[in-house]
C-alpha cells in the first residue's frame, strides 16, 4: 500500500533540497545520490539534474592493480590481514581499526577493487577522505546488496531533508524504516516521518505510531496507509 507523495510535500522537499544542491564535493548529497541513482524522478526533474555531468574526477589505482586478484595485491602490499579479519563477522571493531591505520593508497585500492568484500566497502563509507568514501559508495552500488547498505548509510548520516529523500527508495527495508522512526519519532523532522508513513514497506506498528503524530500531514498519510491495509486481503508482516 502507498498513498503517495502529494504535490505540496514534493515541492517542500525540492525547495529544501536546493540548499544542498551547490555544496562542496563533501556535502553535496544530491549529486552523490544522483550519481548512485538513488534520487526519485520528481527530485531529478525538480532540480534540473537531467543531463548534469559530474565534473569531479578521482584518480583511481592503475588497471594492473584493479585487474589483479585482490588477495595477491593485498599480500604484496601488506594488508592481507584486513581481508582475513573481514571474514570474521565477530570482529567489526578490529576491522575498522585496521582500516583506519591502513595507508591512503591501500584504502583507495580496497575502495575501487571489484573483489573487495562488502563489509570493507561499508567501513570505507566512513573514511576520513571524501575521495575514498565516494569510490567505496560507487563500488558498493555494484554489489547485490549494495543499494540497501547505501540507503541505510545515507538515512543514518545525512541531514533530515536528504534522509527523507533517501527513504523514498523502494528498496528501503522495513527494519531500517523502523530504526529511523525510533530516532525521529519525537523530533520536528516531519518530512522524514512523512516519507516513512507513505512507504509501502513500513510496518503497521510504525504506521499506527505515525497516525497520532502531531503533524497533520504525517497523520493523514499514515491513516490512509492503514485504511488501505484494512481493505486489502494482504496480511502485512
Amino acid at each position: 500500500m502507498m498513498s503517495g507523495f502529494n504535490e505540496s510535500v514534493k515541492k517542500e522537499l525540492i525547495d529544501r533540497a536546493e540548499l544542498y544542491h551547490n555544496g562542496s564535493e563533501d556535502s553535496n548529497y544530491l549529486d552523490q545520490l544522483f550519481q548512485l541513482e538513488l534520487l526519485p524522478n520528481f527530485m531529478i526533474d525538480g532540480l534540473n539534474l537531467n543531463g548534469r555531468v559530474n565534473n569531479i574526477r578521482y584518480l583511481k589505482p592503475s588497471l594492473s592493480l584493479l585487474e589483479a586478484p585482490l588477495k595477491k595485491v593485498a599480500k604484496k602490499n601488506n594488508f592481507l590481514d584486513i581481508l582475513e579479519i573481514a571474514t570474521d563477522c565477530n570482529k567489526p571493531g578490529l576491522l575498522w581499526k585496521q582500516l583506519s591505520e591502513c595507508s591512503h593508497e591501500n584504502r583507495l585500492l580496497l575502495a575501487a577493487h571489484s573483489q573487495t568484500p562488502t563489509v570493507i566497502l561499508q567501513g570505507l563509507l566512513y573514511d576520513i577522505e571524501a575521495q575514498i568514501r565516494t569510490i567505496a559508495a560507487q563500488s558498493l552500488a555494484q554489489t547485490p546488496e549494495g543499494v540497501g547498505h547505501l540507503i541505510a548509510y545515507y538515512a543514518k548520516t545525512s541531514p533530515p531533508v536528504i534522509r527523507a529523500i533517501v527513504l523514498l527508495d523502494s528498496q528501503t527495508s522495513p527494519s531500517l524504516l523502523s530504526t529511523i522512526i525510533e530516532q525521529v519519532q519525537y523530533s520536528n523532522s516531519w518530512l522524514v516521518k512523512y516519507a516513512i508513513a507513505q512507504h509501502p514497506n513500513t510496518p503497521i506498528s510504525v504506521l499506527k505510531t505515525l497516525a497520532i503524530d502531531p503533524h497533520s500531514q504525517v497523520q493523514e498519510v499514515a491513516k490512509l496507509q492503514l485504511q488501505g491495509y484494512s481493505k486489502s486481503s494482504i496480511i502485512p508482516a
